[in-house]
């Protein structure tokens, strides 16, 4: 059992808390992932979409 205790974090904070904790790290990565892939979706389409007579029938 020592080693589960370890594994998952300290014995207060038990199996519940280190799942959350884990969550909540895992969402700031992702969520600081999607924010880049954002910018550059929205800074590539800045940039050639308003030059592009090609795309301006798409940006309804």
């Amino acid at each position: 059992m020592k080693d589960l205790t370890l594994a998952i974090g300290n014995k207060n904070e038990g199996l519940a808390g280190a799942v959350e904790r884990n969550t909540i790290q895992l969402e700031k990565v992702t969520s600081a992932m999607t924010g880049g892939l954002s910018s550059v979706l929205f800074g590539y389409k800045n940039l050639f979409g308003s030059h592009n007579p090609g795309m301006k029938n798409h940006n309804s």
